[in-house]
Parts: C-alpha cells; structure tokens; sequence
C-alpha cells in the first residue's frame, strides 16, 4: 500500500523561514489603540501571490491593494475585537501585509493557510 504524504510535510519541503510582527498593545476607554510596542518571530512558512480568486472572500478596499498566500505549520493571529488583538503582519518582497483570515487544515493536513493583504494605499 503506497502511503501519500500529509500536505503539511509538502508544506515543510517548500518552506522558508519568514519573519512576522506581532503588534502589541490595548484599546483605551476611548476606543483608540494604545502601542506597546511589537514582537517579531519566525515561522516556517510558504508563501505565493494571491490570485484575485482567492481574494474574492477579502472586503474590497483591502483586495484591491493584492494579497498573498501563507501556507504554514505555525498558527497566525487575525484581528479579534473581543480580545483587542491586532492582526499578525508580514513583511515579503519589499511590502508589508496584514492576516486577514486562517483556514486551520493543521488537524486534517498539518498546516494552516492565511490569507494576508498588502497594507498601505
């Protein structure tokens, strides 16, 4: 019986190590964010441009700027109003890019894809 890899360990293969940053901080009695400053790390990840088919889920401002694929076996942090958490970021070929969404296939398939949108303009 032939025995096909997990995804995950193709994911593995193809990786790099790539940096993210982890904004830290809170939201004051106002609603304004309040920095206290940021982590970096890094993951083991691949990453591909997006294709506008795989944007079409990303409200439309942030889809238009173009996006990228993360392919991961490191989870990444989306932004979530009820902790106040702010979104991972990843710097990649000279721009920057905001998490938008994580798909978890870490049970299933041994990794996670993020889906991540260029910041900025």
């Amino acid at each position: 019986m032939i025995r096909l890899p997990k995804l995950g360990q193709i994911v593995r293969k193809f990786s790099r190590s790539v940096k993210i940053i982890r904004p830290m901080g809170a939201y004051d009695e106002h609603g304004r964010w309040q920095s206290h400053g940021e982590q970096s790390a890094l993951i083991t990840a691949h990453i591909q441009t997006a294709t506008d088919k795989e944007l079409v889920n990303i409200d439309e401002g942030r889809r238009a700027r173009g996006g990228i694929i993360v392919f991961t076996i490191d989870e990444l942090r989306v932004a979530n109003v009820e902790t106040g958490e702010q979104p991972d970021i990843i710097p990649w070929q000279g721009s920057t890019f905001e998490v938008q969404s994580v798909e978890n296939w870490n049970e299933v398939a041994g990794f996670y894809r993020a889906t991540a949108t260029r910041m900025g303009q």
